[in-house]
């Protein structure tokens, strides 16, 4: 799932779903 830059998504990967939180942004 993590397909995009984790080194910016970092933090909301610690929300839980990665695959959504970062669509939120």
């Amino acid at each position: 799932m993590a397909q995009v830059p984790e080194f910016k998504y970092a933090p909301m990967f610690q929300l839980g779903k990665d695959d959504t939180e970062y669509y939120l942004l």
